[in-house]
């Protein structure tokens, strides 16, 4: 095999697990998100057992259109601190768990800017719970990926 192809290889085998990091920040993002949002709810309300199981039924369907949204939302921020991780060569989990916070809160401007919304029409809850599930995603990304490759922009 040439030092071509190899490289090629390598490069596809970096960016698949790339994407499963990505999936996999994801959904661990929007679990902590749904979670956090189901507590905010919970305690907002004053609400007792019943309030909590009322949240707790809803916790399926608002997990998969939680996912279908995120994947979407946070795939700009993601590319830009895949960027930023390549040319300051991150290797360890704080940096990717930092830029995941800051992903979850610039996922609800892009998600205001494609749905044509104001940010203070958001609800301010969505803030703090976003926030807190980007930096699950971004050390689950860490765990999945970058563990096993060191940084982006290493051959």
């Amino acid at each position: 095999m040439s030092g071509g192809s190899s490289a090629l290889i390598r490069w596809l085998g970096r960016f698949g697990l790339g994407v499963l990091g990505y999936l996999a920040a994801v959904v661990a993002a929007t679990a902590v998100t749904v979670v956090a949002l189901s507590v905010i709810g919970v305690v907002a309300e004053g609400a007792g057992m019943s309030g909590l199981l009322k949240n707790l039924r809803q916790i399926p369907e608002t997990f998969v259109v939680g996912i279908i949204i995120t994947v979407q939302s946070a795939l700009p921020g993601f590319l830009i601190a895949i960027s930023a991780a390549a040319i300051l060569r991150w290797v360890k989990p704080l940096s990717y768990t930092l830029a995941g916070g800051l992903n979850g809160a610039f996922s609800i401007l892009v998600l205001n800017f494609f749905t044509e919304t104001r940010l203070f029409i958001m609800p301010p809850g969505l803030l703090i719970p976003c926030i807190i599930g980007g930096l699950a995603g971004g050390f689950v990304f860490h765990r999945v990926c970058i563990r096993r490759i060191g940084n982006w922009g290493s051959a």
